[in-house]
């Protein structure tokens, strides 16, 4: 079984700071977000609202995937070359704090997959061709996704058994998360933590309103 929250739960004025935080994190930090060319799914949907302080785009850091087409159990894993970057460094000890209160979360919605996840990400972070100066989750993996419509996808890295955490972040946007296979439309504002299957759940991110200026944020965090 995985650990329980053994301290005090921050209070609300502590939890305002921390997402502050979480946010000016991604600004101050000038991170490297990309948009792919191709022809998928993911390549498409970026707005681009009138004066964004971020633009859109997408960053992905992650302590151990896979190729793409090689997930077997006996092919190599590798870290994410964006874990190379020192602005990509500092994001992540900026959110570190943040990043211990929602595993402590996942140890109480799912402590099996706690106990999983953080071995394989200490082994993970200590087998790094190169110095992985903090990493600040259980999870292996994690996307920061800016401005983007999001259409419905199940994901396909790793298990059924384990749940995706997404945290919806930002300003003064009205973002809803849809899951059509049980007919739900969930509230995806500032602020809202998701845990679900996405290998069993297709969901998806239409298209939100929100403040001129201001944008909408989430930053999934999976095992490959």
């Amino acid at each position: 079984m995985g650990k329980s929250w053994s301290g005090t739960f921050p209070p609300s004025s502590m939890l305002l700071e921390w997402y502050v935080g979480l946010n000016m994190a991604i600004v101050e930090s000038n991170l490297p977000l990309e948009k792919k060319t191709d022809k998928s799914w993911w390549s498409r949907g970026f707005a681009e609202p009138e004066n964004s302080i971020l633009g859109s785009g997408k960053l992905t850091v992650s302590v151990g995937t896979f190729a793409i087409g090689h997930k077997r159990l006996q092919d190599p894993v590798f870290v994410s070359a964006t874990l190379r970057q020192p602005g990509v460094q500092n994001w992540l000890a900026a959110i570190h704090p943040v990043e211990q209160l929602l595993d402590a979360v996942l140890q109480i919605v799912h402590p099996g997959l706690w106990d999983v996840n953080h071995s394989a990400t200490q082994q993970l972070v200590q087998s790094s061709p190169f110095p992985i100066r903090t990493w600040p989750t259980a999870y292996t993996g994690m996307d920061l996704i800016v401005n983007r419509v999001t259409e419905p996808h199940l994901d396909t890295g790793g298990a059924a058994t384990f749940y995706d955490h997404l945290l919806s972040l930002g300003m003064n946007h009205q973002a809803k998360l849809q899951l059509d296979d049980i007919e739900a439309e969930l509230a995806y504002s500032p602020g809202t933590s998701v845990f679900l299957s996405g290998q069993i759940l297709t969901h998806s991110v239409p298209i939100w309103s929100r403040e001129k200026g201001w944008p909408w944020l989430t930053t999934p965090r999976m095992m490959s």
